[in-house]
């Protein structure tokens, strides 16, 4: 379904210089806070470590200690509406696991360490403070420890954690307060770790996150601005890595041994997927301007009238960059909650086995096409036409792509079509010449939510008339009172947007991926009201105002 830019904007990309650079030099050089001699001193021991897949190992662990620790917010986890309150639950299910996932972390470091464990406890008795030694113990200097070290005093902490656990888990009831200070302890020995500290989001290293796929790394090449390539890396490398979480949580959800654990990843998706928003939603359009701001201020006046043009396309691929961006992260947050409130059985709800690893399967599947399509997205505002096998590793990504594309279409003309409701009714209220003029807040809302799910769609699905929708929206956004036929004129504009994209989801249910497939009109619907619920209230509640309609 997704679909190339103007021809302008295609042929200036596949003109555009080559830039020799590492595309995620600088994010995987500086999102963990590690000195150069310690993250040479963890690559050497990494690179000399016999063990197969050590590099998945390595990865599993930290992602089971970020996940360990982010399970002590309950706002990270699985939940239904109408639970009780906070001070009333009970978290013996959620130190289950907690000491779940932290055996799975001891094994973890054991298989990393070998043979070779130097003793990484805390001494058993305490230093005597007359001598001189009691001031430089090992101990006390945690960022002077090697990697071996560091991993043996981090299993260590484990170790203590999960005995901690395990007596929990036999208490009659535990409070939350409880289950949090026990993981609090936890955390605090991991972020003393010199070597092995995974508790930041949006970090990244170069032994997890080398993208490989040609097709990514020749679209990143094509960024016209240093911005843009900053921003774009950061979007793939964080979809590839939280599809490498999605597959741990479904691979850890069919462990017959211990499948308790694979709740501890839905709180890293959620944690990352809400850190990636903010920085896309609320970063990503300033700093993108800005850097085009620099560009035009820095231009001679005499050469205006030649740059005109490029810098017309410039804007038009920045806008295009940001839309699609913001579009991808907005459509996992909205996958991500639903698998916490619809998919996933809560912690500690009474449901089989059965029950929990199905819904575990759903979130994953949802979530693996959300992630995949927002790479596919990326990847044709640089390069258009490229083949999503290639791009993600996946023949089922061309079928997934469609899908989600037919998913969100449908979605967006639904809001068009509650906007369009909304906008008429306000109409019919200026007859009323004894009455108050009617607000059009209505109208702010839904240019926010086209601006974050619309205009990338109507780029990926051709929409004609996308200009001229985009400034009408952007010039009534902020005005307090819209005249009659400028309202009309909005209207007709929305109901051809809303046609247009209907359009587009017979077109795609024509294709061939999706050829006797039909649309899940409840998970679309499930998806728009998550997306939905607490950001735009005036469209939410005309939208359940709306008749019936196949």
């Amino acid at each position: 379904m997704t679909q190339g830019p103007r021809a302008s904007v295609t042929a200036r990309a596949d003109l555009a210089p080559r830039r020799l650079r590492d595309p995620h030099a600088d994010l995987l050089r500086d999102t963990r806070g590690m000195s150069r001699e310690q993250s040479v001193a963890r690559e050497t021991w990494l690179a000399a470590l016999a063990l197969d897949r050590k590099d998945d190992v390595l990865l599993e662990l930290e992602l089971t200690l970020k996940g360990v620790v982010l399970w002590a917010d309950p706002r990270l986890h699985p939940t239904r509406p109408g639970s009780a309150p906070l001070h009333e639950r009970d978290f013996r299910p959620h130190v289950e696991v907690a000491l779940a996932a932290l055996t799975r972390a001891h094994a973890l470091a054991g298989r990393l360490l070998g043979a070779t464990r130097p003793p990484g406890a805390l001494p058993r008795r305490l230093s005597v403070g007359f001598t001189e030694a009691s001031r430089t113990e090992p101990w006390r200097e945690p960022a002077a420890l090697t990697p071996v070290e560091s991993l043996a005093a981090l299993r260590s902490a484990i170790g203590v954690a999960r005995e901690v656990m395990l007596g929990l888990s036999g208490a009659e009831r535990v409070p939350h307060r409880v289950f949090f200070a026990a993981l609090t302890a936890l955390r605090r020995d991991i972020e003393r770790n010199a070597c092995f500290n995974p508790l930041t989001l949006l970090e990244f290293r170069p032994e997890f996150d080398r993208v490989r796929s040609a097709e990514v790394l020749e679209s990143l090449q094509l960024c016209e601005t240093d911005t843009a390539h900053r921003l774009a890396s950061l979007t793939f490398l964080s979809h590839f890595r939280l599809l490498r979480v999605v597959q741990m949580m479904a691979s850890a959800a069919a462990d017959p041994a211990d499948p308790a654990r694979a709740y501890v990843f839905l709180s890293v998706l959620r944690a990352e997927a809400d850190a990636l928003l903010d920085v896309l939603r609320e970063r990503a359009g300033a700093l993108l301007a800005d850097a085009l701001e620099r560009e035009v201020l820095r231009l001679v006046a005499t050469d205006v009238r030649a740059r005109f043009e490029s810098f017309t396309a410039e804007t038009e691929q920045l806008s295009r960059t940001r839309a699609a961006m913001t579009a991808s992260v907005l459509a996992l947050r909205a996958s991500v909650r639903r698998a916490l409130e619809r998919a996933v059985v809560p912690c500690g709800a009474t449901a089989g086995a059965p029950a929990r690893l199905a819904g575990f399967i759903d979130a994953a599947a949802q979530l693996s096409e959300t992630l995949q399509h927002g790479v596919l997205r990326m990847v044709e505002v640089f390069r258009p036409g490229s083949d999503p096998e290639r791009a993600v590793g996946d023949p089922d990504a061309r079928r997934g792509a469609t899908s989600q594309g037919r998913q969100w279409a449908w979605i967006f003309a639904l809001v068009t079509r509650a906007f369009v409701a909304k906008a008429r009714l306000a109409r019919h209220a200026s007859f009323e010449l004894w009455s108050a003029p009617p607000s059009h807040a209505f109208i702010a809302e839904y240019l926010r939510h086209y601006r974050e799910l619309g205009q990338a769609l109507a780029y990926e699905t051709l929409y004609p008339h996308r200009d001229r929708l985009t400034h009408a929206l952007g010039a009534l956004g902020d005005v307090d009172f819209v005249d009659d036929r400028t309202l009309d004129a909005l209207v007709a504009d929305c109901e051809s947007f809303g046609a247009h994209l209907q359009l587009a989801v017979t077109s795609a249910s024509e294709r061939p991926e999706l050829r006797g497939v039909a649309l899940d009109k409840h998970r679309a619907g499930e998806l728009l009201r998550i997306h939905l619920a607490g950001v735009a209230p005036v469209v939410a509640r005309t939208l359940d105002a709306l008749p019936p309609r196949s």
